[in-house]
């Protein structure tokens, strides 16, 4: 049954699981139309889901005036938003560019900024209007990217027209044939923003979808809480459409069953019982328990093998060994509880 005509969400998956199934019960509920793409394909490496969006579109006739929706699935829900496709054609119409892309706080080695759309978006004045809290109110000239928290692209939404995201998963696929380096999505998404600033809008106030980001300096996670059952995002006063928690294993889970639960309620399939299956902080306190663990016998061990030694400075020793440890453990426990405690507040 269709819901809507002129909005398609597409999405990548080339294995089933529950992650997909969440994916799937959102767009459902948000009432959108979808397809997934890349069933059964071999991963190799982030081109390959790029590879996989632009070949669905060369099967889509040219300038149908479909807006198509580009979203990570294993991540990422449909926020419970009532006339969700409407919402985000008006929104899309009201951009006045042919595609939008999300933004997020936080950037790994493989990244970058793009820094000739907020030239070109500054000097052209477009967010004259906007209040004094605005990032682009508090530049001091166009080269202070510093000041724009959401400054680096999130490849995991984009929406757009065929036409010209065509163009696009064509330079990148391009793009990956010509690197001499690892590539990345992302950072190569930068520069083809920055050679066509025209034609894009950055998200960078969370209205289509919300990246909500696990880090203890650039993260945001505190910005999200649960209003209307959706998801808002307290800063910008908005229920972003989309809802994404990149990285999700960073945290065991904890933001994607966070929201996930917001969103689809009792219609959620929990496996964060997989979370110790997966990298991510967990493993860095196991690590960091073990080695104070172990640590401890080695000393106690050494002081009793160790009769020579004046036991006094051995127990000295031990006992600034074990402080150390413990002032560590302490505040990062410190700063774990922080970030838990914002997740839930």
């Amino acid at each position: 049954m269709k819901n809507s005509i002129d909005v398609m969400v597409v999405g990548y998956s080339n294995k089933n699981n529950v992650y997909e199934n969440n994916w799937i019960k959102s767009i459902n509920q948000a009432g959108y139309n979808y397809v997934i793409v890349g069933k059964g394909d071999e991963w190799n490496g982030w081109i390959t889901r790029t590879k996989a969006y632009a070949n669905y579109l060369f099967d889509q006739p040219p300038n149908n005036g479909t807006i198509y929706v580009f979203t990570d699935v294993y991540d990422l829900y449909a926020n419970s938003i009532v006339d969700s496709p409407k919402k985000l054609i008006s929104m899309f119409n009201e951009t006045g560019k042919s595609i939008v892309v999300g933004t997020e706080p936080n950037c790994n080695n493989e990244c970058r900024p793009v820094t000739e759309y907020w030239k070109e978006k500054i000097a052209k004045n477009e967010d004259s209007s906007n209040p004094k809290n605005d990032p682009f109110t508090l530049l001091q000239d166009s080269r202070n990217y510093n000041q724009i928290k959401n400054r680096y692209v999130n490849y995991g939404f984009i929406c757009g027209l065929r036409n010209q995201l065509l163009d696009m998963y064509l330079y990148l696929i391009q793009d990956e044939k010509q690197s001499r380096t690892n590539w990345n999505d992302q950072r190569s998404l930068s520069y083809y923003i920055d050679q066509n600033p025209d034609i894009f809008h950055l998200d960078y106030k969370t209205n289509f979808v919300g990246n909500i980001i696990c880090h203890p300096f650039n993260g945001n996670v505190s910005q999200y809480q649960e209003k209307r059952k959706a998801v808002y995002n307290k800063k910008y006063n908005n229920h972003p459409l989309f809802i994404h928690t990149p990285s999700k294993n960073i945290d065991g889970l904890n933001r994607y069953r966070r929201y996930g639960l917001i969103i689809l309620n009792s219609d959620y399939e929990d496996r964060s019982i997989e979370y110790l299956s997966l990298p991510g902080y967990h493993w860095v306190w196991l690590t960091i328990i073990t080695a104070i663990v172990v640590t401890i016998l080695l000393i106690r061990h050494s002081n009793k093998t160790n009769h020579g030694i004046n036991s006094s400075y051995i127990n000295t020793f031990e006992s600034i060994i074990i402080i150390s440890l413990l002032i560590v453990i302490f505040l990062l426990l410190i700063l774990y509880i922080w970030y838990i405690i914002s997740l839930y507040t």
